[in-house]
């Protein structure tokens, strides 16, 4: 059982996900290790809410709305809403062109906002669980925010932010049961001693994604891309060779990742968190140490070294040949 299973109540990639900043990045600032030192904010929600509710009583005039989203949510917001404005929210008035182009939709995920605003207590429950399994841990600032409807989660230097209005499923790419796994797979990111820029390839970010995937599974019982699993089931034994012919390719990654317009993808969008997942399974089992395994698959400093040891491509009739260290 998840060891956050007993601390929950109940309850993709997304491509648009910033790249992971790494705890160990030494622009990263100093981070607590203490859970209970961190800070859990879901108050920006709130507060978009009562900018929309001043719209409203305002008279809903098109042209007001910027203007109240600036003085009331953006000009007040967290440190989490200034972080995620420069590229997602952008401006008050591309916040609000998004709102009076999808009104219906803000409409209707209001309640779903309000209550993933409500669950402080389970979402400091997964920085809680994520200490015991892995006691190195450091813990950013977390923000749960309103966003333009275009990130569900981002990381900065300081924090993991939320964008809550993703969390929408009809009509969205992730789900309200995608919160607590989301918030686990941005974290294990802060851990990660590799980045995009020091360790780019296929290899290293479909580990860093997949195996994130795979810690968010043992942290809070399930992770955020559960949809592509049984297309990748059941074409798996086709996926591998074609995964590992691309890892030596300089522009590898883009059959599998990030992808979710490129019509040459290799089946459905962003297969490379699938695949990096399997390899930190496979790695996982077979280790005699599990919570030594536990924390290569968190710290992720050597990718290659993970898919050797994971004698991941024996299943398929042959050994599993590791590429050579990424940059």
């Amino acid at each position: 059982m998840p060891v956050f299973a007993s601390l929950r109540s109940s309850l993709l990639l997304v491509a648009v996900l910033a790249s992971p900043v790494s705890a160990q990045d030494p622009v990263a600032p100093s981070l607590p290790s203490d859970p209970a030192q961190a800070t859990v904010s879901t108050a920006d929600v709130g507060l978009f809410w009562r900018a929309w509710d001043a719209w409203v009583a305002d008279g809903q005039r098109p042209e007001r709305l910027a203007p109240i989203l600036q003085a009331e949510y953006l000009d007040k917001g967290s440190a989490g809403v200034r972080d995620f404005t420069p590229d997602r929210i952008i401006s008050a008035d591309a916040l609000a062109t998004r709102i009076l182009e999808d009104r219906a939709y803000y409409e209707r995920v209001r309640p779903i906002t309000e209550r993933i605003a409500s669950r402080l207590p389970d979402l400091q429950g997964v920085y809680r669980a994520f200490e015991q399994r892995y006691p190195d841990a450091v813990f950013p600032t977390l923000y749960v925010v309103i966003g333009r409807r275009n990130s569900g989660g981002m990381s900065s230097p300081r924090a993991l932010i939320l964008g809550a209005e993703m969390f929408a499923g009809q009509g969205a790419r992730l789900d309200e049961e995608d919160v607590l796994p989301m918030v686990a797979h941005e974290l294990v990111h802060f851990q990660q001693r590799t980045s995009a820029e020091r360790g780019g390839g296929l290899l290293g970010a479909s580990l860093r994604e997949g195996g994130a995937d795979f810690i968010a599974e043992q942290i809070a019982g399930r992770h955020i891309n559960t949809r592509v699993k049984g297309y990748g089931d059941s074409h798996e034994h086709d996926l591998w060779p074609r995964f590992l012919a691309d890892l030596s390719r300089p522009d590898g990654h883009r059959p599998w990742l990030y992808n979710g317009r490129d019509p040459n993808r290799v089946g459905l969008p962003d297969l490379g968190y699938y695949m990096g997942y399997k390899i930190a399974q496979a790695y996982f089992q077979r280790a005699a140490d599990r919570d030594a395994a536990f924390a290569t698959l968190v710290r992720m400093e050597d990718p290659s070294a993970i898919l050797r040891d994971s004698r991941y491509g024996e299943r398929f009739g042959a050994t599993t040949p590791a590429p050579s260290p990424e940059p």
